[in-house]
């Protein structure tokens, strides 16, 4: 055996002992860890990292071959492990996106409600408005036909008490010319001429009086 083949047994025999410790911490501790877990698969890859350089050096393909199928296996782990957490984090922010929009879309249902609400009343306060307006035009109007009427029927009554007054006014005008007439016909049978001319020129003046009341009254109405 040559030296260089006797140095790299050496070196392999050495590399296994150093590595002792390294795999009774992979079992002992590491592999309790999730299959997953990060921690797990650093610790994992830099023993594949650690055995692919030695196997390479030390000239042992299988172990360099171990170590490079150990990186393989925990690089592919580990990009699953990242897309996974890529997957959550789209999933987290997707049910985050579900609730404010199901949030959104109850606060919008809600404010709908609450225009309806409003709309309603303030079609309820202007049809109120509409019919106050209304039932106080009617009022006016009907207050206003009953002032008419009052003031129609008072102007009928004051024409009906003038024409009674007219009347009366009339006939007391015809009393006093009977009474002068029959005064006149008594100074007359005495064959008081004078007296009796006096008393036919007041008959006259009575009876002109009474006639123009008489006209009076005609053109009045």
């Amino acid at each position: 055996m040559s030296f260089a083949d006797l140095s790299r047994a050496v070196l392999r025999a050495q590399y296994q002992i150093a590595r002792f410790p390294l795999q009774l911490i992979e079992k002992q501790l590491v592999a309790r860890l999730d299959s997953d877990a990060p921690l797990r698969l650093f610790y994992q890859r830099s023993l594949g990292l650690l055995d692919a350089a030695a196997g390479n050096v030390l000239g042992v393909p299988a172990l360099a071959q171990r170590g490079v199928t150990t990186i393989e296996r925990t690089d592919t782990l580990m990009r699953a492990a990242d897309l996974d957490a890529v997957a959550d984090a789209t999933i987290a922010n997707a049910d985050a996106e579900f609730k404010d929009a199901r949030v959104a879309a109850a606060q919008a249902a809600e404010d709908a409600r609450a225009e309806k609400t409003r709309a309603a009343s303030q079609a309820r306060d202007k049809a109120e408005e509409r019919k106050r307006a209304a039932r106080e035009v009617a009022d006016q109007r009907t207050a206003d036909a009953h002032k008419h009427a009052d003031e129609t029927a008072a102007h009928r009554k004051g024409a009906a008490e003038t024409a009674k007054r007219e009347q009366h006014a009339v006939i007391r005008a015809d009393e006093k010319l009977a009474e002068v007439d029959a005064q006149a016909k008594r100074d007359d049978a005495k064959d008081n001429r004078s007296v009796a001319a006096r008393k036919r020129v007041e008959a006259d003046r009575l009876e002109a009086l009474a006639d123009e009341e008489k006209a009076t009254r005609r053109s009045a109405h």
